[in-house]
């Protein structure tokens, strides 16, 4: 899609792109080809939801180390509201 220049943003819940890309030496590889492309990337973040022009996306580790009461639906951790909006280009 860069190819096409589209922008393109790559989202991930691993710490780095690539992560697995270290034992078969590819990272480096990837990493100056999304800089030459101009890819973004959020690393340890994942969507939460897509709306129309935009994806929400959140932090991975928002949630705080206490445990709360469980409910369905929820995660049962303290929500520290690490929320971020990407917008999507047309």
């Amino acid at each position: 899609m860069a190819n096409q220049g589209k922008q393109v943003t790559y989202v991930c819940d691993a710490s780095d792109v690539s992560e697995y890309g270290v034992f078969t030496m590819e990272s480096g590889n990837n990493k100056r080809m999304m800089f030459e492309k101009r890819i973004k990337s959020y690393c340890n973040h994942w969507v939460d939801r897509i709306e129309p022009g935009r994806v929400r996306l959140s932090y991975l580790y928002k949630f705080g180390p206490d445990l709360i009461g469980p409910s369905t639906g929820s995660v049962p951790r303290k929500d520290t509201e690490g929320s971020s909006i990407f917008r999507s280009m047309p």
